[in-house]
This record gives C-alpha cells, sequence and structure tokens, in this order.
C-alpha cells in the first residue's frame, strides 16, 4: 500500500470522524442506560458479549503489533503501519460497542474504555513523525 499525501489527509480525517462517532456513540449509550434506570452493566457476560470482547482485544493486540512489529515504523512504511493500526483499533472499537449495546456487559463497556483510550492515544496529532505528510 504507497500512502500519498493525500491519501493520508483522508485517512486522518477518517479516523478522526469514527474516534469522534464511537466516542459519542459509547457515551450516549452509557447516559441512555443511566437515563432508562436500566441496570447497571452486568457482570454475567452470556457468550455473545464473551465474543465481542475478545474479538475486542484481537483487534488492540492486532493493531500494537502492526504498530511495533520490528521495521513497522521505518520510512517509508511507517504510515502504512499507522493506517493498519488504526484500522485494528476500529474494529475493535465497532466489536466492544456491538458487546455493550447488546449485553449491557461490563467486560464490553470497560473494553470500549481502552479502545478509546488507546485511539485518542494514538490520534494522528500524538504519534511522532506522522504528523509529517508522506511525499507524493
Amino acid at each position: 500500500m504507497q500512502v500519498t499525501a493525500k491519501s493520508w489527509r483522508l485517512s486522518t480525517a477518517i479516523y478522526r470522524m469514527l474516534v469522534a462517532a464511537q466516542t459519542i456513540a459509547w457515551a450516549a449509550m452509557a447516559a441512555a442506560n443511566v437515563i432508562s434506570r436500566r441496570p447497571r452493566a452486568s457482570l454475567a457476560v452470556d457468550r455473545v458479549g464473551i465474543a465481542l470482547a475478545v474479538g475486542a482485544v484481537v483487534g488492540l493486540a492486532g493493531g500494537l503489533l502492526a504498530y511495533y512489529r520490528p521495521g513497522a515504523r521505518t520510512r517509508p512504511s511507517e504510515h502504512e503501519a499507522v493506517i493498519v493500526t488504526w484500522a485494528c483499533f476500529q474494529g475493535a472499537g465497532l466489536l466492544a460497542l456491538m458487546g455493550y449495546a447488546l449485553t449491557g456487559a461490563v467486560v464490553c463497556f470497560v473494553a470500549e474504555l481502552v479502545v478509546l483510550a488507546l485511539m485518542h492515544a494514538f490520534s494522528p496529532n500524538r504519534l511522532p513523525n506522522t504528523h509529517k505528510q508522506p511525499e507524493g
């Protein structure tokens, strides 16, 4: 995958929008649960919640491996590794969010919290050397 300046700008814009959307969706679901006086998130987890939480953890691990694997952050593959990391985090976040929406399980709520924290930590503004757009 060749990352050009245009595709980098597009990738960062999409990533920022998706992080904002997931943050808002997570907060809205949590607020809706409080407002509706639905029982708090359950400690009991059914198979669906477990599967989605495990999927989220696998997505997080995949993203971190993509970013920290040897040679991933050397030019020119640095931007490619970051984009793969972002895609893995977005997938993990969607799985955790679905798990929380479907089951209300604490494990899915916490998984989404961890995913969102990593998404913000791996923001385009915070990553070293990625604020510069690739040539091309």
